[in-house]
C-alpha cells in the first residue's frame, strides 16, 4: 500500500470523527428563550492585605450548595406567612394569556370565578430543596378556556408562569396544576 495512503485514511477517520462529533442529534424539544431553570449560583472572593499596605490579587471561586442550604430555600419559598410561593392562577384563553415572558409582560387575564379563581396549593417536600404545589380545579360553569399558570406569593407576586396545550374545561370537569419546583 503507498505510504500516502497509509497516512491519508487515519486523517480522514480522525475528520470525520471530528465532523460529525460537532453536531448535535439531540431529540430533545428546542430550548425556548423564556425559559429560566432554577439554579444556584454564587461567587465566593478573598483577598488579602498585608501589614506593610500589600494587596495581593483577589481569588474567587463558586461554591458547593449543601443540601441544608437547598432545604433553606425551600423553606424560605414554601412555607412562611406572605412569602410563600404557593397560589397558582390561571390564565384566561378567551380573553388573553399570552406565553410567559421573564418580566412577566405577557397577556395574562387571571380567571376570577367559574371554579378556576387563584388558590393556594398543597405543598409538598420531596426531598432536598424539592417540592411541589398541587391544586385541582373543578369548574362551575362551560366553555373555560385556560392554557397558562402562574405561581406566586401569597400576596400575588410573580414567581413563575408556564403555558400548556389548551383545555376546554365544561361544568364539573377538573383540571389538576402540579408545580415541582427543585433548586441545584
Amino acid at each position: 500500500m503507498d505510504k500516502r495512503l497509509k497516512f491519508a485514511i487515519p486523517l480522514v477517520v480522525l475528520a470525520s470523527i471530528f465532523l460529525i462529533s460537532g453536531f448535535n442529534f439531540s431529540l430533545e424539544e428546542p430550548i425556548n428563550d423564556n425559559l429560566m431553570p432554577i439554579n444556584y449560583h454564587s461567587s465566593v472572593c478573598k483577598q488579602v492585605l498585608r501589614s506593610n499596605g500589600m494587596l495581593e490579587e483577589a481569588e474567587c471561586g463558586s461554591n458547593v450548595l449543601y443540601n441544608t442550604g437547598a432545604e433553606m430555600i425551600e423553606n424560605l419559598l414554601g412555607d412562611g406567612t406572605t412569602g410563600a410561593v404557593l397560589n397558582i392562577s390561571l390564565g384566561n384563553a378567551s380573553a388573553d394569556a399570552g406565553d410567559p415572558q421573564a418580566d412577566a409582560s405577557e397577556d395574562f387575564t387571571v380567571y376570577a370565578a367559574g371554579g378556576l379563581s387563584s388558590i393556594e396549593g398543597t405543598k409538598s417536600s420531596n426531598g432536598n430543596g424539592n417540592w411541589t404545589v398541587t391544586k385541582t380545579f373543578t369548574a362551575t360553569a362551560d366553555n373555560l378556556l385556560t392554557n397558562v399558570t402562574r405561581l406566586t406569593n401569597l400576596t400575588g407576586t410573580n414567581f413563575a408562569g408556564n403555558n400548556f396545550t389548551l383545555v376546554t374545561l365544561q361544568t364539573n370537569d377538573q383540571l389538576t396544576i402540579n408545580w415541582t419546583v427543585w433548586v441545584t
